[in-house]
């Protein structure tokens, strides 16, 4: 009778076994399936809103439901080892073998668990995954439900990991900053896949630089100041509507003398839609408001802010608050989706371009991050510019010459300057060492 039991407890454990081995298989494909369907709701601006309210719930709760995911799959986890071991116990029983030194007993379970959690990985977890990848809409639509019941269930224990972290971070004084989520992370894993036809080859790019994004500080894609075209109201109006004319652009800040002291910004189409005559014209009627930002402000807060209070252009700043150029809304999202071109746009420019092996031509105003990643180098990050123009000024001490050549030993790059204006370098031929030359 007692041995009846036994097994009895023995299937009792294989079952716990079993429904926390489909536990943890759903939560991976459900967090795969919601990574998957942000991905190709990206490339789709116009798929049908097939999916129930509660599936929306959880899409828009992304940030937690990743919490919730890990912290479900731990516990279940848990209860897998702990059944286990129990099933163990018990067999060990049966088998008589329950004199057996406890350190024998462990050697023995050790290997049984850890063969057990793999063929878990293998046979549920990664089937699962492809299944999500697969079949987002499909695993939305139909479980749902299912995973808010366990996301309800989870949330006492999510709010009081949140509380025993606040207090952690608090207590050691570490910094609180936006790190990646596992929705984040599977977006990427997701990303990089995208060779499989789960999602397009331009969505994948999208996602990349959406992460990429949080990198780049706002000095990396701002205008700088000696480009920056502006409306000056010291100038005859005749003056200004040339400009606006010749440079072809359809927003200026609005300054008096130069760009430090900014009233705001000029959309040109409010001058031609009140229909007025050059001499009618009055800058300081027609002005919109816009915000100043820090140079060292994330990428990704100043987009924030523009999409905010819908402004196409803000004020850059350093800081000791000098302009020192302006952002765009086309600049900041070109760095999310790719170049923007407007009405004007002419064929594009190659900031960075190859000629041949390790010999490249780049443009004084090719962004400093581009740049690193074209030529896989790591300026100092003391360099305190924005553009490669910059950087080669900020080395040198000085405004280079045209037909100079200069050498960066530390990031072995021989540079020599093609073409300069009365401000600013414009174009430059850049010459990779290779590792065994010696300097």
């Amino acid at each position: 009778m007692q041995e009846h039991i036994e097994y009895i407890h023995i299937a009792i454990c294989g079952i716990a076994i079993l429904l926390m081995f489909m536990t943890s298989a759903f939560l991976s494909m459900f967090s795969f399936a919601v990574a998957s369907y942000k991905c190709s709701s990206l490339s789709d601006f116009k798929k049908k809103e097939v999916i129930d309210a509660t599936a929306k719930r959880l899409l828009y709760s992304s940030n937690k439901i990743s919490s919730i995911v890990y912290l479900a799959k731990r516990f279940a986890l848990i209860i897998v080892v702990l059944a286990m071991y129990c099933m163990f116990e018990l067999c060990c029983s049966i088998a008589n073998l329950q004199n057996i030194a406890e350190i024998k007993k462990l050697a023995c379970f050790l290997p049984i668990a850890m063969l057990a959690m793999w063929f878990q990985h293998s046979v549920f977890d990664l089937t699962a995954i492809k299944i999500g990848k697969s079949k987002p809409e499909e695993i939305l639509i139909k479980y749902s439900r299912l995973f808010y019941f366990i996301y309800i269930l989870m949330m006492p224990f999510y709010f009081l990991t949140m509380s025993i972290n606040k207090k952690i971070t608090k207590l050691f004084k570490i910094k609180s900053e936006k790190d990646f989520e596992n929705i984040d992370v599977e977006l990427m894993l997701t990303a990089r896949e995208s060779d499989s036809g789960s999602i397009s080859q331009y969505t994948s790019k999208i996602v990349k630089n959406a992460i990429k994004l949080q990198e780049l500080d706002v000095s990396d894609v701002m205008l700088p100041r000696s480009k920056v075209k502006y409306i000056d109201i010291e100038n005859t109006n005749a003056e200004n509507l040339e400009l606006a004319r010749t440079s072809q652009h359809t927003r200026f800040p609005l300054c008096k003398g130069n760009l430090d002291d900014c009233y705001g910004i000029i959309h040109i189409k409010d001058i031609f839609t009140r229909n007025l005559s050059a001499d009618e014209i009055d800058f300081m009627r027609l002005r919109k408001e816009t915000i100043r930002i820090r140079e060292n402000e994330k990428l990704e807060s100043a987009l924030l802010k523009l999409l905010k209070y819908k402004l196409q252009m803000a004020i850059v700043e350093d800081e000791f608050g000098g302009v020192i150029g302006v952002l765009t809304l086309d600049a900041a999202l070109s760095e999310l989706v790719g170049q923007i071109k407007n009405e004007f746009s002419s064929a594009p420019q190659e900031l960075v371009r190859r000629m041949s092996k390790n010999k490249y031509k780049i443009m004084g105003l090719a962004s400093l991050h581009r740049v690193e990643d074209f030529l896989d180098v790591d300026f100092d990050a003391d360099d305190v510019s924005s553009t490669f123009g910059g950087l080669i000024t900020y080395r040198l001490g000085r405004f280079p010459e045209e037909g100079e050549q200069i050498h960066l030993k530390k990031e072995r790059l021989r540079i020599k300057i093609d073409k300069v204006d009365e401000r600013a370098v414009k174009e430059c031929t850049v010459l990779i060492e290779e590792n065994e030359e010696t300097e």
